[in-house]
């Protein structure tokens, strides 16, 4: 096999033509570069996948990530993320995810809906 260079990040797939949309939105997210520059991204849920893009036209997907396995969680103050409402994607074998809502409500709803898609859920259950 190949040398494992760091933590892989997996190849971006496109979205199936069709598939159904859980939740879409604006997101900032932190970059995996050295400078951790934050971007603001628009993402989109489907079924257990989150695809993320530059704009909303969604003409060119800039990442994919397949959620189950994945652990969704607040950021703590001693991670040193110095933004508010911001929230993370784990996973054991890949690079770690870091987002920020615009504000708590939103980032409470894209923490249950990404948590919901790593258990393999799609719809809140009542």
């Amino acid at each position: 096999g190949g040398r494992r260079m760091g933590l892989k990040s997996p190849v971006a797939k496109p979205r199936p033509p069709g598939a159904p949309v859980t939740l879409q939105g604006w997101l900032l997210k932190q970059g995996s570069d050295g400078l951790m520059l934050w971007k603001r991204r628009w993402f989109v849920l489907s079924e257990y996948c989150l695809y993320y893009y530059k704009d909303t036209e969604e003409k060119d997907i800039l990442g994919s990530i397949l959620l189950p396995s994945y652990r969704i969680s607040p950021v703590g103050p001693d991670e040193k993320v110095f933004r508010k409402f911001a929230f993370k994607a784990e996973h054991a074998n890949m690079r770690t995810y870091v987002f920020a809502a615009d504000n708590h409500e939103v980032m409470v709803h894209w923490m249950n809906a990404l948590s919901l898609a790593a258990i393999l859920q799609t719809t809140p259950k009542n």
